[in-house]
């Protein structure tokens, strides 16, 4: 047994090693798998006689770990031997780690980690485990090889036990489908890998309801020109989205995420943006603070949420487009021809906005008839036209739209600024009818009789 002790104290790695995103936590191990050119890795949850997890296993069948990379990657950090290296040596799969710090990732959620791992050398299958103690991240015991049993096969198996908590969470379809987010691009890119979590195959392509790619951007940043900037949102089927936008190098792998902050209601997505910018970021560790104080990863990240808004409108005007056809067929729509002009084209973009929600999350709405649909229509035109802040608030009341639906109306409301455009334009035609009546008032002679103090009304006009 060979004891290794790494430079740096316990108290410094376990700042490093320090993390509150558990799936994230995770899903490093599932990276060191496929960086040792794994095809099959599976995260299992061990589970005692009253369902709670005892421990958390990793497997894979990668090339292993040898004693020589050991006794190198665990006594050093940030000195690992992907950094010599862009790609795995035996499938040629883009690398994910590059600092050897992924493996103490453990440390949040277990006490203790064992690995032991069957590598080749020399034509024979040798046998090697090594084990970290959360109490002493800065020691690792690594025993000697060993001739390996007849029928093992090449490949790591990680258990962390015991667990620091209960993290039930972690089975849970949240945590699932975060954990699939993370791993979409890399399945999609590499589709001969398979993943499983928790029992369950990481299948994008079963879950993915559409993806787009944005073409390359170009962003203009205070202290430099961010180039080469790839955009891509995919939109899952499933109602447990992570709705995040994860970040990574021109190698296209994962480094880190951030919530997305954008508005989209009904809509489950994740975002990946691709830059070799994002590495530069992410060794600064500030890839995953928001609201950090460098101007040039704010102003990207600015730029990204405003393009994804701008799609998710566009969205969300598609979706509304199927029902208001349904509408005008059932002859309930309240607005008739084309718009007169681009103040009743933004009213109507706001109408239907307003109705997919509406139809989307009111029952009595869905099973009224036709007549009393178009009564309430109309009602709801009327106030759209001459006071659109005021939808809100008749939602609530009469549609009985769930708070969340109707933050997300108002949001996407105020970003859009269609209220303000129609409230000024409502006023300027009020003011415009006022002012022809006063102006009939004074200059039509049928009305020269019947009007009093006309020389009052001239000045005024």
């Amino acid at each position: 047994m060979t004891e290794l002790t790494l430079k740096a104290k316990h108290d410094h790695l376990a700042k490093v090693a320090s993390t509150r995103d558990y799936v994230k936590a995770l899903a490093e191990f599932v990276w060191n798998a496929l960086d040792a050119d794994a095809d099959e890795v599976a995260v299992e949850f061990s589970r005692n006689a009253l369902d709670g997890l005892d421990s958390i296993l990793i497997r894979d069948n990668g090339s292993g770990i040898s004693k020589t990379r050991a006794e190198h990657d665990f006594e050093s950090l940030g000195d690992s031997w992907k950094l010599q290296a862009s790609r795995t040596a035996l499938n040629s799969r883009v690398i994910h780690g590059k600092e050897g710090q992924g493996r103490l990732k453990f440390y949040s959620l277990a006490r203790k980690a064992n690995w032991v791992s069957v590598y080749e050398e020399e034509g024979s299958l040798l046998t090697l485990s090594i084990a970290i103690d959360a109490d002493s991240l800065h020691k690792s015991s690594v025993s000697e090889p060993a001739k390996s049993e007849n029928g093992a096969a090449r490949g790591t198996i990680l258990e962390l036990a015991p667990l620091k908590d209960t993290f039930d969470w972690l089975t849970s379809e949240e945590a699932r489908s975060e954990f699939d987010a993370i791993f979409a691009p890399y399945i999609l890119q590499y589709p001969g890998v398979s993943i499983v979590y928790d029992g369950r195959l990481v299948d994008p392509n079963a879950t993915i309801e559409r993806a787009y790619e944005f073409d390359r951007s170009i962003i203009v940043c205070p202290g430099r020109v961010v180039k080469d900037l790839s955009l891509r949102v995919i939109e899952w089927k499933s109602k447990a989205g992570s709705r995040k936008i994860y970040f990574g190098g021109e190698t296209g792998v994962v480094l880190g995420s951030q919530s997305a902050n954008v508005t989209a209601p009904g809509f489950d997505f994740s975002v990946y943006a691709y830059s070799p910018f994002f590495q530069d970021i992410a060794n600064s560790n500030l890839l995953e603070v928001d609201g950090l104080t460098d101007p040039d990863f704010a102003r990207v990240l600015e730029y990204i949420r405003d393009t994804i808004g701008d799609y998710f409108r566009v969205r969300q005007a598609e979706k509304s487009s199927e029902l208001i056809q349904e509408l005008i067929d059932a002859g309930v729509y309240p607005y008739e021809g084309d718009p007169r002009d681009e103040v009743e084209r933004r009213e109507r973009q706001v109408f239907d906005i307003a109705t997919h929600a509406v139809s989307s999350y009111s029952r009595d709405f869905k099973k009224a008839d036709n007549s009393l649909k178009k009564i309430t229509l109309g009602l709801l035109r009327e106030a759209i036209s001459h006071n659109p802040e005021s939808v809100s608030r008749i939602l609530r009341a009469v549609f009985n739209l769930p708070q969340v639906r109707q933050d997300e109306f108002s949001s996407l409301l105020q970003k859009t600024e269609l209220g303000h455009i129609i409230s000024a334009s409502s006023l300027i035609a009020d003011r415009v009818v006022a002012l022809k009546v006063l102006g009939e008032m004074v200059f039509e002679p049928k009305h020269r009789h019947t009007i009093k103090e006309r020389g009052e009304l001239d000045v005024l006009v």
